[in-house]
């Protein structure tokens, strides 16, 4: 019986779509299909692949990217940015204790997503498994998602959330947890805007608590 429940929660987290509860009467959707939450924002949305950053460069502390389609926003890490390699630029951190810190400053903005994994010191997608901290600041609470990330899998890590409040910031971390600790928080095909439905006030759910335990139970199993 337990094996069988077991098995259920993990196809349901594992799931496009997954529903947690109002925080401060907001509710929130979160999706782990890149497609899926496309079609779910609303036409107008801003997206950033960060292919027009120099490659290999310190970028300083604060970045501004926008405004596209009236949103813009702020990235900043407490010992400068950095950008990846010249095959996949991507946005890192120059130190790998580092968070990056996203404001929103253009629009209002509903709904954020990307590709959330780990870079090497050169920028490329560092080796082994770690999980990346993904906080977002809805009605001044922050709510954290952890987000495995195994290079073996071959495949980033997708992580989108609608919000039926807007959101404020975004920031993502590294565990530290990769060979020899040399694992940068890094962000790729970062996406801001609206959702094309509002998420309703009320909805069944499932707590990202579940979504944490299956990045643990995948992380876990990797060692």
């Amino acid at each position: 019986m337990k094996n069988n429940m077991l098995k259920v929660l993990v196809v349901l987290a594992l799931g496009a779509v997954i529903l947690i509860p109002g925080i401060a009467g907001a509710s929130t959707t979160i999706y782990t299909d890149e497609a899926a939450f496309q079609s779910a924002l609303a036409s107008g949305y801003y997206l950033e692949n960060f292919a027009t950053l120099d490659p290999y460069t310190d970028l300083g502390i604060t970045v501004s990217f926008g405004p596209v389609n009236g949103f813009s926003y702020d990235a900043y890490a407490a010992n400068d940015l950095y950008s990846g390699p010249e095959s996949n630029v991507n946005l890192s951190t120059f130190y790998n204790t580092d968070p990056i810190l996203i404001t929103f400053t253009g629009s209002p903005v509903y709904a954020f997503g990307g590709q959330f994994f780990t870079v090497a010191a050169d920028g490329s997608d560092a080796t082994g498994t770690t999980t990346i901290y993904v906080t977002y600041v809805i009605d001044t609470i922050p709510v954290t998602i952890p987000v495995v990330y195994n290079n073996d899998d071959d495949l980033r890590p997708f992580l989108g959330i609608i919000s039926s409040d807007a959101l404020t910031s975004v920031s993502i971390a590294s565990e530290q947890l990769g060979p020899d600790d040399t694992q940068w928080p890094a962000v790729d095909n970062f996406y801001v805007g609206l959702a094309a439905v509002p998420v309703p006030p009320t909805v069944l759910l499932l707590g990202s608590g579940l979504l944490g335990l299956v990045g643990w139970r995948r992380f876990r199993k990797s060692f």
